[in-house]
This record gives structure tokens, C-alpha cells and sequence, in this order.
């Protein structure tokens, strides 16, 4: 609602309505065509608002200490899963509760990457995302 109402300088109404959209999916309810902010976009803005929000999620949950605890994050598209590994800004660093926020908000990531999402810790540990629900 916020973000819908407010006057922000260099970005488009149709912009303003993604951007929105994003921020409002990224915490746990899943984008539906039925929802009233969705229902009257078309169909590649739906998707790239789904996307966007998966991403964003994920990130979310890789800053879930909110310590700035991940330098970085490698992405690979693999064949039968979607590999993340992040970095650790400090090295050493277990990144234990970054995994965990990350693999706990991939469901929607590995949704619309129609595989599952391994989140693979500094250790090498690889930890998969929940049951993927096509």
C-alpha cells in the first residue's frame, strides 16, 4: 500500500505496481492470478513479480541475522536442482542461521525454477529445499 501510494521520482506507475508486488509476496503469501494487485496484469508482469519475489525471499532469508553475515551468492543451474552457495563475508564463518533462513524461504525459488533449491554451507553441506509443489 505504501509503496503504491507513495511518490517515487524516476520510476513508472507500471514500476511502481512491480516493485510493490515484489515487496508484497516476499515474505510468505504466494503470488496468485486471483489476487485483486495481480489479477488485471499480464501475464509475463505476473511471472517477473513471481521471480523477482523468489529472489528476493531467498535473499531475505540469506540476511536472517541481519549482520551482513553473506558477502556473496553463486548461483548454478543445475539439471535436477538449483544450486546457491553462499559466501561468508568473513571467512570461517559457519553461516548456520543464513542456511537455514535461506532454505526455509526457497519454496517460492524453487517453484518457479520448477527444481528443487540446494543451499550448499561454507562446509560443503548441501541442504535441499522442501518438496517441490508444481
Amino acid at each position: 500500500h505504501l509503496i503504491l501510494h507513495a511518490e517515487l521520482l524516476g520510476m513508472s506507475p507500471s514500476e511502481q505496481v512491480m516493485v510493490a508486488n515484489v515487496a508484497r509476496y516476499h515474505r510468505g503469501k504466494r503470488p496468485s492470478k486471483r489476487d485483486d494487485s495481480l489479477a488485471g496484469l499480464a501475464p509475463d508482469v505476473r511471472r517477473r513479480i513471481r521471480r523477482l519475489a523468489a529472489i528476493l525471499r531467498l535473499a531475505d532469508g540469506l540476511d536472517r541475522g541481519h549482520m551482513g553475515a553473506v558477502r556473496d551468492v553463486r548461483v548454478r543451474w543445475l539439471r535436477r536442482a538449483l544450486r546457491v552457495t553462499p559466501v561468508p563475508a568473513r571467512s570461517g564463518r559457519a553461516l548456520r542461521l543464513e542456511v537455514w533462513g535461506a532454505q526455509r524461504k526457497s519454496d517460492l525459488l524453487a517453484r518457479v525454477a520448477k527444481r528443487p533449491v540446494e543451499i550448499v554451507a561454507p562446509d560443503g553441506a548441501v541442504h535441499s529445499s522442501a518438496a517441490l509443489e508444481v
